[in-house]
């Protein structure tokens, strides 16, 4: 190989260096936009887990039927009705529907949207804060992305990219973010677990 085409291959290396950056950068701010979205969404739906809505009650349920959807594999699932009861007792409708079995003449709370009932109860509240932390989590892997411009897919790839973020200042910032996350995460997997 002769100089100028060491020095033409040594260009397009650089080239494709610098590329993989700019990518790397972006998926990293993706990640971040879409991690911060997602606990949003989340912190908002266990806010209504623990009752802070405008529309809950009960439901007292009046039956339930198991269906069966054959697709590529069989699976089962629970449905039950009853009548919806608005806290303040000036809703009353029929139509309520719940995922999940219980026993006929059982009084679960619940909030309603629209047509959609879901539960209020702490385990409720305890997974969506779950989901909540692990966005945390992905949250300071896009950070990561972003300040060191490396895509790590692989353990020893996060490992090096882990290496060059100590060589910056946000490397405090993402370790408490990764502690927090985790730490939380655990927390709230094991409050979901015991709670009723």
């Amino acid at each position: 190989m002769t100089m100028p085409e060491m020095l033409a291959a040594h260009a397009a290396a650089e080239a494709q260096s610098a590329g993989a950056t700019y990518r790397a950068r972006a998926f990293g701010a993706a990640l971040m936009l879409v991690s911060l979205l997602g606990m949003g969404f989340f912190l908002s739906q266990s806010v209504k887990a623990a009752g802070y809505v405008a529309d809950k009650g009960t439901v007292t349920v009046s039956e339930c039927r198991t269906h069966r959807t054959v697709s590529h594999r069989t699976r089962e699932e629970t449905s039950c009705t009853g009548v919806f009861r608005s806290a303040g007792g000036r809703t009353v409708r029929d139509d309520a529907e719940l995922t999940g079995y219980y026993v006929p003449g059982e009084k679960v709370r619940v909030y309603r949207e629209a047509s959609d009932y879901s539960l209020v109860s702490l385990r409720a509240f305890w997974g969506w804060l779950c989901l909540v932390f692990f966005c945390l989590v992905l949250f300071s892997r896009g950070l990561v992305s972003v300040v060191v411009g490396v895509r790590a897919a692989a353990f020893h790839e996060l490992l090096a990219a882990q290496q060059m973020l100590k060589r910056t200042p946000f490397a405090d910032y993402v370790k408490w973010l990764v502690l927090v996350g985790c730490a939380g995460l655990a927390l709230c997997v094991l409050l979901a677990a015991v709670s009723p």
